[in-house]
């Protein structure tokens, strides 16, 4: 980064305070996306991971890759300041995008194999 500095200050006629100007305004865009409202997406994303999707679950039903899903995931939870999938559920929930009777709703799982059964030699 120190060479990036130089290169501005070097480029520049303002020389340090546009350096500054450049820093603060980044640091104000950062601050300003948890005022944000969620995007269509993001919503949509937030609902399916608060109900108990799992990324790859969510990637398919949405037809986006992983990496999306990752990212509006990480979007989401810099907006609303939370920090894991729980405290997501317990947001959407009082934000009035899942309600209290979806989030007791158990989560499907698919079947399982059966188990080959291990016969005792004798």
């Amino acid at each position: 980064m120190p060479h990036a500095q130089g290169v501005i200050r070097s480029v520049s006629p303002f020389g340090q305070a546009f350096r500054g100007t450049l820093q603060s305004s980044t640091v104000d865009t950062v601050r300003s996306m948890d005022r944000r409202a969620l995007t269509n997406r993001e919503q949509a994303i937030a609902t399916l991971a608060a109900l108990g999707q799992t990324n790859a679950e969510i990637a398919a039903d949405l037809s986006v890759s992983l990496a999306t899903v990752k990212r509006h995931l990480a979007n989401v939870m810099i907006k609303w300041n939370v920090r894991n999938r729980t405290r997501l559920a317990l947001e959407a929930m009082s934000r009035g995008l899942i309600t209290k009777e979806q989030l007791a709703e158990p989560i499907p799982q698919p079947p399982r194999r059966p188990q080959k059964s291990k016969r005792l030699k004798g």
